[in-house]
């Protein structure tokens, strides 16, 4: 056993872990000036309603005053607060999903060391036990999803992905951690690289499925709300998914893989 490298392995999975909090309370950020963002235009778009009521009103009662109104010139320099207003909450929620997506990569990047680090420490792969399997898992989790994001633009997917890898490597370090040691007898056998390789790839693939499986359910039910009457289209995180039958496009695929 190299304990320089186990050292190394240990505190990347820890920056790795306190990175991954980072990340999440960024996608966080994003979620809550969404929100605001919808119920600020949802309380804008009543106080216009109820304006034009009151403008009818006045026209109805002054329907037989003959008068003329002449429109203001437009002023270039003069800028909308409402739409200014809604521009820098837009500016804000991408600007926190940037931000969440580059440290999802950084934590990523931390994480793969650490899983590199208990193989070398090791002499052998790092997958022989639960701490290495559940890690392992994780950084798979995270490597799929930055790696698939670009083409089926999940970005939307950043909030629960990153608060489960969260909590898996909290568990990890808090309940499943084990020191390095060498393998078992049942272990040492090539099968060991076939059989855990392909499960923790299938795990880690799954899990992308299965987080976009849960949105696509929520998604589903609001949807039906909507066509009810009984919720508004846009209403806080949800407003950032796709239609519930993209995301469903979108799950099918890690689930055949």
């Amino acid at each position: 056993m190299n304990t320089l490298f186990a050292s190394w392995s240990d505190n990347f999975m820890y920056a790795a872990t306190a990175v991954f909090a980072l990340a999440f309370l960024a996608h966080a950020a994003e979620w809550a000036f969404t929100r605001e963002r919808r119920t600020a235009q949802v309380a804008a778009a009543k106080v216009r309603a109820n304006e034009a009521k009151v403008a009818v009103g006045v026209g109805a009662g002054d329907a037989g005053v003959a008068h003329s109104t002449v429109e203001q010139p437009a002023d270039a320099d003069v800028v909308d607060p409402e739409a200014k207003a809604a521009w820098d909450q837009q500016y804000r929620v991408d600007q926190f999903s940037r931000i969440g997506i580059g440290l999802t990569i950084l934590a990523t990047t931390l994480l793969g060391l650490g899983v590199i680090s208990r193989g070398l420490a090791a002499g052998r792969v790092p997958w022989s036990n639960m701490y290495e399997f559940a890690t392992t898992g994780t950084f798979v989790i995270a490597l799929a999803y930055l790696v698939l994001m670009p083409r089926f633009k999940f970005a939307w997917l950043g909030l629960p992905l990153t608060g489960f890898a969260l909590v898996v490597m909290g568990v990890s370090l808090v309940l499943l951690y084990t020191p390095v040691a060498g393998l078992i007898p049942a272990l040492q056998s090539y099968w060991l690289v076939i059989h855990v390789s392909s499960a923790v790839i299938a795990t880690g693939v799954f899990t992308i499925g299965a987080l976009a499986s849960v949105l696509q359910l929520v998604k589903a039910r609001q949807e039906r709300r909507v066509i009810a009457g009984k919720a508004s289209a846009g209403q806080g995180y949800l407003s950032r998914l796709p239609s519930a039958e993209a995301i469903d496009r979108v799950a099918y695929r890690p689930h055949a893989f």
